[in-house]
């Protein structure tokens, strides 16, 4: 449940550094249009995962989250973030906070 929450955050802010893959896989699943670019591609595939999502009653936002449990949290995921993972962006400390913002209910 929390993956399927948290993954439409996640690819929003990878940004640019996602949009060739994502615009390859909407012209897969035959959700992109001829002519639209890779960035509009890519936030199409996007949108239909939030679709998605809302289709199968999957909240938008992860419930629980408090604000004093953040530090804990970002300090756990770096931890465990390895470069030689295939993500696009290894995402900062910084980014890690924001992004827990952007997630919490």
């Amino acid at each position: 449940m929390a993956n399927a929450i948290v993954l439409p955050y996640v690819l929003d802010y990878y940004g640019d550094s996602i949009h060739k893959p994502l615009a390859e896989l909407a012209d897969l699943i035959g959700i992109s249009e001829f002519g639209h670019t890779e960035e509009k591609k890519a936030k199409k595939f996007i949108e239909a995962i939030k679709q998605l999502n809302q289709d199968m009653k999957i909240p938008t936002k992860v419930n629980g989250i408090e604000d004093r449990d953040i530090p804990v949290m970002v300090d756990r995921a770096l931890d465990e973030a390895n470069p030689l993972y295939p993500v696009p962006k290894i995402l900062t400390k910084r980014e890690m906070y924001e992004l827990y913002q952007l997630i919490k209910e």
